[in-house]
């Protein structure tokens, strides 16, 4: 399928950050896409997703249907109120660090917003475990060096985020999430488990 036939869905996930520490939780091993990986949480806009201005001024920095969308998901997934939690004090700063859209190969496409979230409190998260078998707190490097030892499965993008906050966790901007630079720097070859590798190859 050609990339101009494929769909494009926006959407959201968020890597949640409290003082040297970040958040992951690992996928139900019963969902369709990605089971048992390691992940941040986040999802697609859904339609009811409003674009009217929102007031905070860290959220209305962004656009307010991403924002939304990111306030319904971590509220369905971790049973957390983030645009509470900007009101309250709680949040400190949100800033986009790059879009991941998925390769035209694929019939459904997913533009996804990866948002960096800093808490001045760590928040009280509850995984639902419905979508989640664990969660965790830890460093970058220390989440990498799992990865490293074979103890997590990530997806192209997860990847590149989390080995560019276990290389700088103060990072606010990861280019290598543009489909378009990758495209243009790498082998399309992606690497789930350390030592893993699938390399796609074009075929008629």
């Amino acid at each position: 399928m050609s990339a101009a036939t494929s769909r494009i869905v926006d959407a959201v996930t968020a890597a949640l950050f409290h003082g040297d520490e970040m958040y992951m939780v690992q996928r139900h091993p019963g969902m369709s896409v990605f089971p048992g990986f390691h992940a941040f949480p986040g999802g697609k806009v859904d339609p009811e997703d409003s674009d009217l201005p929102l007031e905070h001024p860290i959220l209305a920095a962004h656009p307010p249907r991403l924002m939304r969308a990111l306030h319904r998901e971590l509220q369905e997934e971790l049973a957390f109120d983030l645009i509470g939690a900007c009101e309250s004090g709680q949040v400190q700063r949100i800033c986009e660090v790059g879009v991941a859209l998925t390769p035209p190969v694929q019939p459904l496409r997913f533009n996804t917003h990866f948002y960096k979230i800093v808490f001045a409190d760590k928040p009280e998260l509850v995984a639902d475990p419905g979508e989640s078998i664990s969660s965790l707190w830890g460093t970058p490097s220390a989440l990498w060096q799992r990865y490293e030892e074979g103890q997590m499965l990530l997806a192209p993008p997860t990847y590149l985020a989390l080995r560019a906050f276990s290389l700088d966790p103060g990072c606010e901007h990861i280019r290598e999430l543009s489909h378009e630079f990758r495209e243009k720097t790498e082998l399309p070859m992606v690497e789930p488990q350390r030592g893993v590798r699938t390399i796609f190859v074009r075929s008629n």
